[in-house]
């Protein structure tokens, strides 16, 4: 598991581009888990729960995928319906 940092605004930029490829498995106003790829199995969880100090690690989704199959429907569509706007809620 790897963990990296991003700012407000690249995390709405990768939720947005996720839900419009399918690709948001959750989100629960804290955490976000998106699919890396529709090909592949990498999971990417970013947490904003402290506002700008965001946390990101990335991880085999296999069981997850499995487990979770068909949520990125209802959690893509909702923010393809109503885009992240993250930074401009912390500034």
């Amino acid at each position: 598991m790897t963990h990296n940092t991003l700012t407000l605004k690249q995390v709405d930029g990768i939720i947005n581009a996720a839900a419009q490829e399918g690709r948001v498995y959750h989100y629960n106003g804290g955490q976000v888990y998106i699919r890396l790829s529709m090909q592949g199995t990498a999971l990417m969880v970013i947490d904003h729960t402290r506002g700008d100090d965001v946390e990101v690690s990335i991880s085999d989704g296999s069981s997850y995928f499995a487990a979770y199959a068909g949520n990125n429907i209802s959690y893509s569509d909702r923010f393809v319906t109503e885009p992240s706007h993250l930074a401009l809620l912390f500034a």
